[in-house]
C-alpha cells in the first residue's frame, strides 16, 4: 500500500526534504501503524537514520545500501 508520494522533477535528489515528507505521511495516516518502510539507496544517510529512529513510534525500515568498493 502506498501511503504518500511526491512527484518531483528528474533533477531533484530523492532524499531532499525527507523529514517534511515523513511528517506529512504521519499526518495522512493518523493513528495507523507503518508496518515496514522501504527506501532506495539514495536515502542511505545518517540524517535519515536519525529521522527514522527519533520518532515517537519506532518504524521498521529497510534501506538499500550503495555498492562501495571494499576498503
Amino acid at each position: 500500500m502506498v501511503a504518500n508520494f511526491w512527484l518531483r522533477p528528474g533533477d531533484a535528489h530523492t532524499a531532499n526534504n525527507f523529514r517534511a515528507f515523513l511528517e506529512e505521511t504521519f499526518r495522512f495516516i493518523g493513528d495507523k501503524k507503518i508496518g515496514l518502510l522501504r527506501l532506495d539507496s539514495c536515502f542511505y544517510s545518517q540524517e535519515i537514520f536519525e529521522d527514522l529512529e527519533g520518532v515517537e513510534t519506532p518504524i521498521n525500515y529497510i534501506i538499500a545500501t550503495p555498492m562501495y568498493l571494499p576498503i
